[in-house]
């Protein structure tokens, strides 16, 4: 991934965020909820599609990071 390049990933399966907080890269995750936020179209998701779950998943792939688990360069 080109860290220069402007670009969210958004997904629904917890691996996608817990690999961008492996990676130091969990401002690049965004849920659908905040996806729908931004457009002023103010929705309850299910968990998966929520602010909440997106965060919870990158911070665990981040302490992954720090604990040494998950990337080996």
């Amino acid at each position: 991934m080109n860290e220069d390049e402007d670009y969210y990933i958004s997904s629904a399966d917890k691996i996608v965020y817990r690999v961008l907080g492996n990676l130091s890269l969990g401002e690049k995750g965004i849920s659908l909820e905040e996806i729908l936020d931004s457009l002023g179209m103010k929705r309850q998701v299910l968990r998966m599609f929520g602010k909440a779950y997106r965060k919870e998943w990158t911070q665990k792939g981040f302490e992954e990071n720090i604990r040494g688990i998950g990337h080996h360069e």
